[in-house]
């Protein structure tokens, strides 16, 4: 059989990847001049990288669920932080819709409460990443056998 990489391992990887772009989009408030750039960094961090890195988290959710049956502990905790997620990225791009990205003003309060959100989206998506590689990894290495691995990472990789 062809060698894969562990699910757990291509999660772990996006976690350091997104987690090297979250920290400074956290810092946006010292820095106006760069606002624009960094908050179209951020669409495509919150809406594409946030995205695809779920999708791939519950194909591995998924199928522990299936083997563990309801929803319990780290999968229970899984979900509804996703739905967090979720509706803190409905709310970024709600204020985002009412933001000219190309007239942005430092004193502008929609600019803030686009900040202010975005702050919590990636407070709530740091926070859970420290849970799933604390609780929902390590479930995940010592429940799934290596078939069913290669089928989950053949998955993940197809997204």
């Amino acid at each position: 059989m062809q060698d894969f990489v562990h699910p757990v391992d291509i999660l772990l990887e996006e976690h350091r990847k997104i987690s090297r772009h979250i920290s400074n989009f956290s810092d946006l408030l010292e820095h106006p001049g760069e606002w624009e750039a960094a908050i179209r960094n951020a669409i495509q961090l919150i809406n594409h990288d946030f995205v695809q890195h779920e999708r791939r988290e519950d194909i591995l959710v998924t199928e522990l669920e299936r083997m563990m049956g309801a929803k319990m502990g780290p999968l229970e905790m899984v979900e509804k932080e996703h739905r967090q997620l979720d509706s803190l990225r409905k709310r970024f791009n709600k204020a985002l819709e009412k933001i000219d990205l190309s007239q942005v003003q430092g004193d502008d309060p929609r600019i803030l409460e686009l900040l202010e959100i975005g702050n919590r989206l990636v407070w709530a998506k740091k926070s859970h990443f420290f849970k799933d590689e604390r609780f929902l990894f390590a479930a995940a290495r010592g429940a799934l056998g290596a078939e069913k691995l290669r089928e989950i990472a053949w998955q993940m990789e197809a997204i």
